[in-house]
């Protein structure tokens, strides 16, 4: 199960909700999973190649912010380690085109909001999703 994550600023009207972790599709890295979430057919074949002579692979959907402009976003995450490497998605913002940077919940408390660049950035668990 995953968690609902809300994610809100103190000094402005900003609200959104992240569904992050793993539903009941993720309990393993499979074709139709990584078909569905991930619309680069680039990052597809790259992923789905890899799967094959992995040996360990982790999927879940994890939050996102652009060191650009600072737009947070839930994108989905797979990840295969193999014996010498391993292969992580790497996600593009949507509005400024720089590499998202992965961040965990807890590190937006008093960081920049997106809309008003004040840090009064907060979080809580709203629920879970399935």
């Amino acid at each position: 199960m995953g968690d609902i994550v809300t994610v809100g600023c103190s000094c402005c009207t900003y609200q959104k909700d992240f569904q992050l972790g793993t539903g009941i599709l993720y309990g393993e890295l499979s074709h139709y999973l990584v078909t569905s979430r991930l619309s680069g057919k680039a990052m597809q074949d790259e992923l789905l190649g890899r799967m094959e002579s992995g040996e360990y692979t982790l999927c879940r959907e994890q939050l996102y912010r652009c060191p650009g402009c600072g737009t947070l976003c839930a994108r989905f995450y797979g990840e295969v380690r193999g014996r010498r490497r391993t292969y992580q998605t790497r996600h593009r913002c949507h509005r400024c085109n720089r590499y998202l940077e992965m961040l965990e919940p807890a590190a937006i408390n008093g960081s920049s909001c997106p809309r008003c660049e004040e840090g009064a950035l907060y979080y809580r668990i709203s629920g879970s999703w399935d």
